[in-house]
């Protein structure tokens, strides 16, 4: 089963959670975890038995495989809910709820390996009232126009590379929200007595605290 190892860099403020190949969880303090994220990475080790979930805050580093992620900042925006710039009507539903602002995570992943790969790390983001928040993908489009990005297409060795996602949340529920990163393989089900099936399995895991969310500008098509 993998482990993790808390380090502090000589230089940095923040943790960093380093992928080692035999060490354990030695929690040394200094992020800023909350109570929600806190419990997330509690259920998240009781849903997987055997596989930790540290919890990390913004700005700390958390290696699962072979790349590292880092959200970066969050901000708290009022959403674009128009035609033509939200073409998905399931994302035009969500964000047009009464009350729901866009949660824009900018975050950062940085491959470890010496060759160009594609992340297998995916993540969730859950507000404090629990429920898994809906993605935004064109809102996150508007999102890095404005900020003259593009979606990434390569993860040279090295090199940290940003990205953005845009989740839908209540305002109430912003502040220590939380993303939750799994790292999934395929397995043989134990419980097929032929062993042909295959599922998903979670193999490495980790929560960051997204922390109480700046406010943030409009996301606008115009």
């Amino acid at each position: 089963m993998p482990s993790f190892r808390l380090l502090r860099p000589v230089a940095a403020a923040s943790l960093v959670l380093a992928l080692a190949c035999g060490g354990s969880l030695v929690p040394i303090g200094g992020a800023d975890v909350g109570a929600y994220a806190s419990s997330l990475a509690t259920y998240a080790e009781s849903e997987n038995p055997g596989v930790d979930c540290p919890a990390a805050g913004v700005g700390d580093a958390v290696r699962i495989g072979d790349f590292s992620f880092r959200v970066d900042r969050v901000e708290l925006s009022p959403p674009e809910t128009r035609l033509p710039w939200i073409k998905n009507r399931d994302e035009r539903q969500a964000f047009s709820k009464p009350g729901v602002q866009a949660l824009v995570v900018h975050y950062s992943i940085r491959n470890e390996s010496p060759v160009q790969a594609v992340p297998d790390v995916v993540f969730s983001v859950h507000g404090t009232d629990g429920r898994q928040a809906t993605t935004g993908p064109y809102n996150a489009e508007l999102v890095m126009k404005a900020a003259g990005m593009t979606a990434p297409t390569a993860w040279p060795p090295g090199q940290w590379v940003e990205n953005v996602k845009v989740f839908d949340m209540q305002p109430a529920a912003a502040d220590g929200a939380a993303a939750w990163l799994k790292r999934r393989v395929k397995q043989v089900d134990p419980t097929d007595p032929k062993g042909r099936r295959k599922i998903d399995v979670i193999v490495e895991q980790a929560v960051i605290d997204l922390g109480t969310p700046a406010a943030g500008a409009a996301i606008s098509g115009d």
